[in-house]
C-alpha cells in the first residue's frame, strides 16, 4: 500500500510532506507488517506527517530529530493552528506515534540512536529483548 492510500479522499495530495514521503511510506509499511489496523496507521502516519511539516517550518533537518525535538513538537500540539485538516493533532495519538516514528527513523539509519539507548544497550545486553518488546 502507498502512503496516499491511508489518507481520506478529502485530503489533497499536498498533505504528504514530500521530502519525508519515503520515510512515511516505510513507516506505514512497517506498521502494516506489524498488523496495525488501517485506522491506527492513518492516525500514526497523520501524526508523523504533521511532525514532518512542523520540522520543515522550523527548518530542522530530519537527521537532527531527537527526543528533545519530539518533546517540543508535542508541546506545540495543544495550541496548534497548522492547516493539516486535523490530521495528527491528537495529543493522545501523538504521544505514542511520535516515539514510534522516531524509533523507525533510527532503525532505518536516518536518525542517530539516542545516547540513552546506546548507554542502556552497552550496559545491559540481557535487557535487549525486554527493551524491544517495550518499544
Amino acid at each position: 500500500m502507498q502512503i496516499r492510500d491511508y489518507y481520506s479522499p478529502r485530503c489533497s495530495e499536498a498533505t504528504v510532506c514530500e521530502p519525508f514521503a519515503p520515510y512515511l511510506e516505510s513507516f506505514a509499511q512497517s506498521l502494516e507488517d506489524a498488523g496495525y489496523s488501517k485506522l491506527t496507521i492513518l492516525c500514526k502516519i497523520g501524526t508523523a506527517d504533521h511532525l514532518a511539516h512542523w520540522l520543515q517550518r522550523k527548518q530542522i533537518a530530519l537527521a537532527e530529530l531527537g527526543d528533545d525535538t519530539c518533546q517540543c513538537f508535542l508541546r506545540h500540539l495543544p495550541a496548534c493552528r497548522c492547516s493539516m485538516l486535523n490530521h495528527g493533532k491528537s495529543i493522545h495519538h501523538a504521544r505514542w506515534a511520535i516515539p514510534q516514528f522516531l524509533e523507525h527513523l533510527r532503525g532505518v539509519g536516518v536518525v542517530a540512536a539516542s545516547d540513552l539507548q546506546e548507554t542502556n544497550q552497552d550496559h545491559c545486553p540481557e535487557l535487549a529483548p525486554f527493551r524491544h518488546w517495550m518499544l
